[in-house]
């Protein structure tokens, strides 16, 4: 037979809750009160913001192109809509109805 494992004792969730937040709060403290030992650079060189913003510039003009050429596209739509092709013109009826019907009556 199988135990049952009830996990739901409040004395059990509330010391992890403390254990919780009590890690959250001296991680916070520790790493706030040690100084680093170099201070890292925090900028990028001025060719790497400018290579971004021409990235950026062109993907936008690109867009935008693409969007106006799309834009004024004129499309042909067809004027028969109906056409010999999908009007079932390469599948008569007998022969559409005729091969499920034996190979269902075959199975039976």
């Amino acid at each position: 037979p199988l135990t049952t494992i009830n996990e739901n004792n409040p004395f059990l969730i509330n010391s992890i809750k403390r254990l919780l937040i009590g890690s959250i709060f001296a991680g916070f403290f520790i790493s706030n009160n040690i100084y680093p030992t170099t201070i890292p650079e925090m900028t990028m060189p001025i060719y790497m913001k400018l290579t971004a913003l021409t990235v950026t510039i062109l993907g936008f003009m690109l867009a935008l192109e693409l969007s106006l050429i799309t834009h004024n596209l004129k499309l042909e739509h067809p004027t028969n809509m109906f056409k010999f092709s999908n009007l079932l013109g390469y599948y008569p009826t007998i022969m559409h109805r005729l091969p499920p019907l034996a190979n269902l009556s075959m199975s039976q």
